[in-house]
């Protein structure tokens, strides 16, 4: 009777860490997938903001000293 009921605990305790190693590894395939688009999407969204309030310079042609020559 012990037996069974020992066998009965451990048969539950490792469904119960399957289980868990089972909703981990969904985490790992699905939720961190979702945690990083939304954090690229904000980066997009972000650099998007910043060229729109970039403003453009065009540099001026500057000549250079010629060199001297020997």
């Amino acid at each position: 009777m012990r037996l069974a009921k020992f066998l009965g605990a451990l048969g539950r305790s490792m469904i119960t860490a399957g289980v868990l190693v089972l909703l981990f590894v969904v985490y790992q395939l699905w939720g961190t997938g979702l945690h990083e688009a939304r954090a690229q999407h904000s980066l997009s969204d972000e650099f998007a903001q910043l060229l729109r309030t970039a403003t453009t310079t065009i540099p001026t042609t500057t000549t250079l000293p010629a060199a001297s020559k020997s």
